[in-house]
């Protein structure tokens, strides 16, 4: 039960990420890197895009 909540809100987190690299104003590339990072990754992918690449990709 627990970890399926958890499973879950990794996904609802990851389209989160998703979104927000969709809205990025930089090249097709490095939007489709990202987002196959986010989903190889899930949770890690979140925390990699949220923490540190988020404000290095403008």
């Amino acid at each position: 039960m627990v970890a399926t909540i958890i499973a879950i809100l990794g996904w609802i987190v990851a389209i989160w990420c998703i979104v927000d690299i969709l809205k990025k104003n930089c090249d097709i590339i490095k939007k489709i890197l990202l987002i196959v990072l986010v989903l190889a990754l899930n949770w890690l992918g979140v925390i990699l895009y949220y923490f540190w690449l988020r404000n290095v990709v403008k």
